[in-house]
């Protein structure tokens, strides 16, 4: 007796055999090679969009090495906002991770985005930075008498 199952030709199929095809346990063994295959192929079509997105995500920098730099733009230094009362070391530390580094960045921010950067820190209920606002304005402008007669009254 000749069957022929996928790929694979079967002759002479004991009885044992032809009851095996029959209740379809005998197609385990294809089966498996076809779930194996499936899976190598699956394999490599993730392989091949990772190649793709590896490809597009490259950027070319060189032309940025061959640029000279500016010579005007520079980095302001920063203050030390620790003169501002209410404003220690570690939230001074906060802040210039903020971008606020000079007292006229921190007296051009809105209070909404102060305690916003406070409340992620988990820091608003230790400090009260409508104050800072003013005082920072004073900093900016060199007004260092005044700003101590402010800081007096708080």
């Amino acid at each position: 007796m000749h069957r022929i199952l996928g790929n694979m030709r079967m002759c002479s199929l004991s009885r044992r055999q032809r009851w095996a095809v029959a209740s379809g346990t005998l197609l385990l063994v294809p089966m498996a090679l076809i779930l194996r295959s499936l899976r190598k192929a699956r394999r490599a079509r993730k392989r091949r969009a990772a190649d793709r997105m590896k490809a597009s995500a490259t950027i070319d920098l060189t032309h940025l090495l061959h640029e000279a730099p500016d010579e005007d733009v520079t980095s302001p230094d920063p203050d030390d906002l620790t003169r501002i009362k209410g404003i220690g070391p570690k939230m001074a530390a906060i802040l210039q991770q903020a971008g606020i580094l000079t007292y006229a960045d921190l007296a051009q921010t809105e209070l909404a985005r102060l305690e916003e950067i406070l409340a992620r820190e988990q820091l608003l209920s230790l400090a009260k930075p409508e104050t800072w606002l003013a005082q920072a304005r004073l900093a900016s402008q060199a007004e260092w008498e005044d700003l101590q007669a402010l800081q007096q009254k708080l």
